[in-house]
């Protein structure tokens, strides 16, 4: 099994936790706008979602349970591309007709090696769980609904138990 190194991991963790985070702000952003929400950068504690006050309590929950969606969203299509691709285009799985056509086409940058492929899956299921620990945090306060919380659970599942397969399936020893 190949060894996870820890500033690969941290390289390879930038892109999806700035995608996140960058998801969820400009969600933000926009829904004030296109909505017409009032809002500050005041720092009242009341009705606050990141670094945004609102003035009513109700224009904070539409805008939190809809910037959670879209954070999971973008979550749960990026840990599902990089399961897809390490599914379909890793270098010791790769079928060599499809290799061939890929590096044809010069896209032969989709190809991964297990270690990279096991390195975007790990943050990808790390970065996918930190953010629903940051929506039941929403939950908990009343700012986002059991509904957001339920989709992300269990799209998250069913992604980390698809990549859990991807273990076991190459390194059954180990697992």
């Amino acid at each position: 099994m190949p060894k996870i190194s820890a500033l690969k991991f941290i390289d390879e963790a930038i892109i999806p936790i700035a995608l996140i985070i960058g998801t969820k702000f400009l969600s933000i952003l926009i829904l004030t706008i296109i909505l017409g929400f009032s809002w500050s950068f005041d720092s009242e504690v009341k009705n606050r979602l990141l670094f945004f006050s609102f003035d009513h309590f109700n224009d904070l929950i539409i805008v939190s349970n809809i910037s959670d969606l879209a954070a999971l969203v973008i979550s749960s299509v990026g840990f599902s591309w990089v399961i897809l691709r390490s599914r379909t285009f890793r270098k010791d799985l790769i079928h060599p007709v499809t290799e061939v056509k890929l590096r044809q086409k010069s896209q032969e940058g989709l190809i991964l090696s297990a270690e990279e492929s096991l390195h975007q899956e790990s943050v990808w299921l790390v970065a996918s769980w930190f953010l629903m620990f940051f929506v039941l945090n929403n939950v908990l306060v009343g700012t986002t609904s059991f509904f957001v919380l339920g989709i992300g659970i269990g799209i998250n599942t069913a992604l980390t138990l698809a990549f859990y397969r991807d273990l076991v399936r190459d390194y059954p020893e180990k697992t």
